[in-house]
């Protein structure tokens, strides 16, 4: 118990530090929609640079080595966060934590998968790393009154004490899946999967990044937002993994259901909160589902996980550090109609390609 308690509430927690900036992100960063999406997908960028390596080495070296370091790295940058005051210093500090935290998150889904009970355990994860975004947000929303813009630094911080503490009860799971995956033939295998999850997870990081400048709405209005997204995923990731899901069919539902979401996302604003309140519970609806999709496959193919886990999470937050960069470059000078627009494309190609994959429908006969 206390071993899934470390991972449950690590994941809670380092996702908590990555939102804790979300609802105040035009005071550090000037009002600036490039430099908030900077400092919004620095941690995210961050973790792409060591999901993949932390998940190769995992298979290994074992992943509990991973899982400690991860955790360590959480806490040491989130201090020194607490403190930095230039967006520059913000921009590296999260960088580096964001390093912890693709560290954290890949072995940790890596032991996951590994386990007989690996689906619903992969919802109850999910489910927390939802509740920690959702959390962070809500946070910070309600102590910036009365601590300033890093009240949910200071919270969440604090708490990542707890799980670097329980990491010590934690020990290697039985490896259910005994063919050694290697790098590339994974990559190739599954590429277009890993891509779709690139673009679809993606976009949740595109609309959390530029919706506090795109709209006028209060810290608390943006929280209700990004919390009712986050709500939404860890609602469907935990009915999940009690469907049966077919790979294939889920995101391709994933993309088309995300693009039109995107497309009225440029108008919503226009037509009242309730809109754009669905606009986010549709997308973050979509995240649960195809995430557990994603995992109970790759969870059932027979390989060693490390290693399709790194790659899965290289593609994640991939999608979260690129995309709302880009979408954050291209509002600032084309206008927020066109950055909105061209993800929305991005989505719709998921149809065209997906097809392609490699994953059947069955997950118990990959390739």
């Amino acid at each position: 118990m206390m071993q899934k308690a470390a991972a449950i509430i690590g994941c809670f927690v380092v996702m908590a530090l990555s939102n804790a900036v979300v609802p105040v992100l035009p005071s550090f960063a000037d009002d600036s929609a490039s430099l908030q999406g900077a400092i919004y997908s620095a941690y995210f960028l961050g973790a792409l640079f060591t999901v993949l390596p932390a998940g190769l080495l995992s298979d290994r070296f074992g992943r509990i080595p991973f899982i400690r370091t991860g955790l360590v790295l959480t806490l040491l940058p989130g201090i020194v966060l607490l403190f930095v005051t230039s967006p520059e210093m913000l921009i590296l500090f999260r960088l580096i934590e964001g390093c912890g935290a693709g560290i954290f998150v890949s072995a940790t889904l890596s032991w996951v998968n590994s386990r007989e009970d690996h689906l619903k355990l992969a919802g109850i994860f999910f489910a927390a790393l939802n509740a920690g975004l959702l959390s962070g947000i809500l946070i910070a929303a309600i102590l910036e009154p009365f601590l300033g813009n890093r009240g949910g630094l200071i919270v969440f911080t604090i708490l990542s004490v707890v799980p670097c503490l329980l990491s010590v009860f934690m020990a290697e799971s039985a490896e259910r899946n005994v063919v050694q995956a290697h790098f590339v033939d994974a990559l190739v295998r599954y590429k277009w999967m890993y891509l779709a999850v690139f673009i679809l997870v993606g976009t949740s990081g595109v609309l959390t990044s530029l919706f506090p400048e795109f709209t006028d709405y209060s810290p608390q209005g943006l929280a209700i937002l990004l919390g009712a997204m986050n709500l939404s995923t860890i609602i469907t990731s935990l009915i999940a993994p009690h469907i049966p899901l077919k790979p294939i069919a889920v995101i391709r539902a994933g993309g088309i259901i995300e693009g039109i979401a995107l497309l009225m996302a440029i108008v919503a604003p226009e037509l009242g909160y309730l809109v754009v309140f669905f606009v986010f519970v549709l997308t973050g609806a979509v995240i649960g589902f195809v995430f557990i999709a994603e995992v109970g496959y790759l969870g059932s193919t027979g390989y060693t996980q490390g290693t399709l886990m790194g790659i899965g999470n290289a593609a994640t937050y991939g999608g979260m550090a690129i995309l709302p960069l880009l979408t954050g470059y291209l509002a600032e000078y084309a206008g927020y109609g066109p950055a909105l627009g061209l993800i929305a494309l991005f989505c719709f190609s998921v149809l065209l390609y997906i097809g392609r994959c490699t994953c059947t429908d069955s997950p118990g006969n990959a390739g």
